[in-house]
Parts: C-alpha cells; structure tokens; sequence
C-alpha cells in the first residue's frame, strides 16, 4: 500500500479489509469444523518425523478440534497489533532524515507488508486445522507445500509493494530521504556501515552492499540450524 505525500495519511478500504480478512478466515474455518463436526474421525494424524512416519495423533475433543483454530487466532492478533503500531510511525529511525510524510508513506507500506503475512498465516492455520481431521494424509507433503508456498508468494508481493511506495516517494524529489533503500533491504556502497538503523522503528539491519553483509547473514541463519541439527541427532 502507498500513499500520496501530499494528503493526509487516512486507512483505506483495501487496508481496512486486509486488517479483518485473517481473523474472518480463521473464524470460517472453525465454523467449517463445528458444521463438520459428526465427519470429524475419533482420531487422526497431527504429526510426522523426520523421515515421514506419523508419530503423533489428536482425538476429537474441544481441545482437539480447535487448538489450531486458537493458535492461529492468536498469532494474527499479535501480528496485527506489529502492524497497527507501525502503521502509527512518523519518525524515521535514527540516524535517518525524512519528511513526517514520506515516513508515514514507508510505514503505510510496511505495514500492509506485515498484514499480508498476517493474511498468509491464516490460510495456513485454516488450511492445516480443516486438513488434518477432515482430510487425513499419510503424508506431510502437501500441508508443506501449501504452507511454504503462500508465505513465499506473500513476501514476494509485500516486497513489490514496498519498493512501488519507495519509487513514488522518490519520483516525487524525495529520493534522497531513502537513498539506498530498496524494499525492506539496504545496499548502499557509498555507507561504509556493515549495520545500519532501520529505516522506520527500531533494531537495524545489513547494509548488502558491504563485504562482510553475506558472511554475517550466512553465519546468523547457520548457528540455530546448526544447533537443532546436533540436538535433534543428540536424541537420535
């Protein structure tokens, strides 16, 4: 979502709907499973190891039903309350100078970025949570591919939109407010900062146009994958 810098920074309908949908999602998804219910087989499979054997399975109960449904219903809850803040950003992060309404335009976007992955966890806790009791598998598959393959389509299309609000910004002479920016990343090889604030809240980020920027990145995704990698064969 952009906005223009000059008008006044007011929610839209397509901003609106977006904030809703994930919570309308989740609630269709329970009350498919309560018109479903006498479908609904004593028992069926919720998990599978590592080499795809199903390990563990949930009975029809409340619990059992729904824990999914309230699961997802609060990760969307928190994930908009992450949006509805930044939404209400005015200030560039430090260290940045921008105008209150070219910040306003960025925080607009990013945070119908964060509600579009909102939108995408829903499909998938609704998917998951409908899937497994009314449409048992013998394999994890097609809950991966689903899963894996909305959240990638949701980042890809919440970055376009990111870069379309700072492209409007710049054509309109304000590029220099955002040199470097492109989306959520920044690659700027005239910054001589291997980290660098963030353009709107707090915490920071890499600048990709330095050396060391990959090396880093490599090193902060290894280290956790690495870890679960030795306990997981530890308790093997």
């Amino acid at each position: 979502m952009s906005l223009p810098l000059n008008q006044p920074i007011t929610p839209s309908s397509k901003g609106t709907a977006l904030r809703w949908l994930p919570f309308v999602i989740i609630a269709a998804a329970a009350v498919l499973l309560i018109v479903k219910w006498d479908s609904i087989p004593d028992r069926w499979i919720i998990h599978w190891n590592a080499r795809g054997e199903p390990d563990r399975w949930a009975e029809k109960t409340p619990f059992g039903v729904f824990m999914l449904i309230g699961f997802g219903l609060l990760l969307c809850a928190f994930i908009e309350a992450i949006a509805s803040y930044v939404s209400r950003i005015r200030k560039p992060g430090r260290g940045h100078k921008a105008s209150p309404e070219a910040v306003a335009a960025v925080a607009a976007s990013t945070a119908g970025f964060v509600r579009l992955i909102n939108l995408t966890m829903a499909m998938v806790f609704a998917f998951i949570a409908v899937k497994l009791p009314l449409l048992p598998s013998l394999s994890p598959v097609p809950i991966i591919v689903f899963a894996f393959g909305a959240v990638l389509i949701a980042i890809v299309v919440g970055v376009r939109r990111m870069k379309r609000a700072q492209g409007e910004i710049r054509r309109m002479g304000k590029e220099g407010e955002f040199e470097g920016w492109n989306g959520v990343l920044y690659r700027n090889p005239n910054d001589p900062r291997l980290w660098v604030p963030k353009l709107i809240g707090i915490g920071y980020t890499l600048n990709f146009a330095h050396r060391w920027a990959w090396p880093v990145l490599i090193s902060i995704i290894s280290i956790p994958l690495i870890t679960v990698l030795v306990i997981f064969l530890s308790v093997r």
